[in-house]
């Protein structure tokens, strides 16, 4: 491939996914939710034809790829979109595109979730655009807990609410219960002659509103806020690496200690030892060089993972301080500098751009 790895992930963050073993990307257009006007589908079909394949794909998450779009057209490609309001992104480690179902024409929703699911896109994928986060982060706007677009299973998910509240006092007891009839997973029951939902089954849909002739059931609107699976596994996830880095730290502490009091145990030993009889004297050895040349490979900075190399930053002979960043490994969608143990030189570099090493490998060593 003749395009160099850097700038892959360069435009990748732009919105644009290599199409592996080709100088060709597919393009991600968002939208906001979904709604585009019909000159945005027109300019969609037309640089479908002009700059890429002649087709058109739909994401899970509302966006639109163009697959096809050669490297060097991406400029172009970009500028013509801008001229009809549109753009690409809604790739790598951030807030992704925020999807909602239709719940201000649905009949079962519960509020407007357009417009709510805009002022989060607003706030947060345009607020955040250029915050780079552990993770991917996805947000989802349901208007009812029929959870058409899955809003627990994303990170952040947000589902309309409508909470019944009885009056047993203007309850008649109906043989023929409206609230009972209504209740689509059949826990609302007339219970000795008075009507009970128990709250810990009821799954707040609402649509039992209105259903009672004497006004016996009231509702109070509002949101469920979900962390989905991903959110936690990612906060768990840093949470396992902490401790574990914390024991290994205590661990270390640990055995320090008792070679140290083993040391000094073993001092007295080496006094008390009978001495030989004395030798003839040796002659007085050479003087040793005031600063002598450090020799050996010098320490090895080595990957903590596997990935593939994005960046080197430093090269034979250079004067490093502890800190400074001497390549960028990519791993799991995510950037990792790989830092400078201590002050230095380094005495080689092991890798190039574009690598790909496996755990341990040895990237640079260091004098």
């Amino acid at each position: 491939m003749s395009i160099h790895p850097e700038d892959i992930q360069r435009v990748k963050g732009q919105g644009f996914l290599n199409n592996k073993g080709t100088d060709c990307f597919n393009a991600r257009i968002l939208t906001t939710n979904g709604n585009v006007s019909t000159d945005q589908i027109r300019a969609i079909a037309e640089a479908a034809d002009r700059f890429g394949c002649g087709r058109v794909q739909f994401t899970s998450r509302m966006t639109v790829e163009l697959p096809g779009i050669p490297y060097d057209k991406i400029a172009e490609f970009q500028a013509f979109l801008g001229e009809h309001g549109l753009y690409t992104g809604g790739t790598g480690p951030k807030v992704r595109p925020v999807v909602s179902c239709k719940g201000s024409t649905c009949q079962y929703g519960l509020y407007d979730t357009f417009g709510l699911s805009e002022k989060i896109h607003q706030r947060f994928y345009l607020g955040y655009h250029g915050v780079k986060l552990p993770h991917k982060f996805k947000i989802a706007v349901g208007g009812c807990p029929n959870n058409c677009v899955k809003p627990d299973l994303n990170d952040l998910g947000i589902i309309g609410q409508r909470v019944p509240m009885l009056d047993f006092a203007k309850c008649r007891g109906c043989k023929v219960c409206q609230v009972e009839s209504a209740c689509p997973i059949k826990i609302a029951k007339v219970v000795d002659g008075k009507v009970f939902i128990d709250p810990a089954q009821c799954n707040h849909c609402g649509r039992c509103r209105g259903k009672c002739l004497f006004d016996a059931i009231s509702h109070r609107d509002g949101y469920k806020v979900s962390i989905g699976d991903a959110a936690i596994t990612a906060i768990l996830g840093y949470a396992v690496v902490f401790v574990g880095l914390f024991a290994l730290m205590l661990v270390v502490m640990a055995v320090g200690k008792v070679m140290v009091a083993r040391d000094k145990k073993a001092a007295p030993a080496v006094k008390e030892a009978a001495a030989p009889a004395p030798a003839a004297p040796a002659p007085a050895p050479a003087a040793a060089p005031a600063a002598p040349a450090i020799t050996g490979a010098g320490d090895a900075v080595k990957a903590p993972m596997p990935g593939t190399i994005l960046k080197v930053n430093v090269q034979n002979g250079q004067a490093v301080k502890e800190g400074d960043v001497l390549c960028v490994l990519e791993a799991m969608k995510m950037e990792n500098d790989i830092m400078a143990p201590a002050d230095g030189v380094v005495a080689s570099v092991e890798v190039t751009q574009g690598a790909s090493v496996a755990t341990d490998a040895v990237l640079v060593t260091m004098n």
